[in-house]
This record gives C-alpha cells, structure tokens and sequence, in this order.
C-alpha cells in the first residue's frame, strides 16, 4: 500500500492549506465535494500513485487546513487551488460536486489547469 507524505502551502490570504501527497509521475489533484476530505480518495489516490504523483487538499475548514475564515466565496477556493498548483507544478485535476466548481472556475481564470475532470458539478 502506497505510504503518503503530509504538506502544506499557504493561500493569497495567508491561510494554511494542508496536502497529502503519493505516488511518482504527473502531478494530479483530486478536490473533493464539500461534504469531503482528503481521506475520501485515499483509495482511488493508492489506485493512481503508479502512474501520478496524485495530491489530496484539504479544503478550507477541513482537516489541518486553515478555518474558511472572513469572506469566504468561491475565489478563496481558487486560490487555494492555484497555491497548490504552483507549488506542487501539478496541472492535471479532478474535482467532483462543489469541487467540480472550483475547477471550472479556476480553468476560467487560470492558464494553470492543463487538463481537467469535471464530475457532477452541482449546476
């Protein structure tokens, strides 16, 4: 079973955002919906972890990550994205429900997402 190693990046606003991270190839991140945590994928991430360097966040308010904090909406989401993206060089994301929506947003105003998984985006 593939062991993982625990990260954290830091946000535009200053909030911690905590990763786990497995596996060895093209970085791929998976964004749970928000009744999720980085633990949801844990399996689908040790299926993966042959052929991507796969990187589980935990969103804003979950797990180790910071509180969702003051003025929370959809763009903090984006840059807690975009801070992952930049610092693990992963372009490749999957994300479902809610997660699916800060996906399509961040590909709307990033160039950072090479390639995207859109999975029943609550619309």
């Amino acid at each position: 079973m593939a062991s993982y190693e625990i990260d954290t990046v830091t946000s535009k606003d200053g909030t911690a955002i905590s990763y786990r991270q497995l596996g060895s190839g093209p970085g791929l991140v998976l964004i749970q919906g928000a009744m999720g945590s980085a633990q949801t994928y844990m399996e689908l991430a040790r299926d993966l972890a042959d052929t991507f360097t796969v990187i589980l966040p935990e969103r804003r308010g979950r797990g180790l990550s910071g509180p969702i904090g003051d003025g929370y909406s959809i763009r903090k989401e984006v840059e807690d994205l975009e801070a992952l993206l930049a610092r693990t060089g992963a372009s490749n994301v999957f994300g479902l429900s809610s997660g699916a929506l800060i996906l399509l947003e961040t590909a709307r105003t990033s160039a950072a997402i090479g390639k995207a998984v859109i999975f029943e985006p609550p619309l």
